[in-house]
């Protein structure tokens, strides 16, 4: 299923996929101690991952 974003929203989808040691937990707190990420809205994905919704900066271009 897609979603139609507005223009101006970008969403960062990061997986938990624990057969490949992927851990969204540590995922998330790896950026947030690496990058200087602002607060956004976050959802929580049915198989444990997360969507970080951001706005987008003014003249960014958004690519998939």
């Amino acid at each position: 299923m897609a979603i139609a974003l507005p223009r101006n929203v970008v969403v960062l989808d990061i997986d938990q996929r624990p057969e490949k040691c992927w851990d969204a937990r540590v995922a998330l707190e790896s950026l947030r101690s690496t990058y200087d990420l602002p607060r956004c809205p976050t959802a929580q994905t049915p198989k444990g991952g997360a969507h970080l919704w951001f706005a987008l900066p003014d003249g960014c271009e958004k690519r998939n």
